[in-house]
């Protein structure tokens, strides 16, 4: 959509969300109407316990709206789906 966006930028935000884990990957979708991209992000362990995980899920996205101005689709996923590296994590993948 124009906008010029960098992972780290998606980290910040993520990083500003009580509840949300450092484990969070982008999915580059084909394209769509509405998004190029989802994040997916990997709940705390005590979010995840207390049930909240869409509610961290919304408020991520509403943290990279502010951000960044864009809308975004956040989904929260179940901790340890998300591919660990013992290296530098690959943040960004495609649908």
């Amino acid at each position: 959509k124009g906008v010029m966006l960098f992972p780290r930028q998606i980290e910040e935000a993520i990083m500003a969300v009580e509840g949300a884990s450092e484990n969070y990957q982008i999915v580059k979708l084909p394209k769509t109407p509405l998004s190029d991209i989802r994040v997916l992000v990997e709940p705390t362990p005590e979010c995840a316990d207390s049930g909240d995980p869409d509610r961290m899920a919304k408020r991520v996205s509403r943290g990279i709206y502010n951000m960044l101005g864009i809308r975004v689709e956040v989904q929260p996923a179940p901790i340890g789906s998300i591919p660990r590296s013992a290296g530098k994590a690959q943040r960004v993948t495609e649908a």
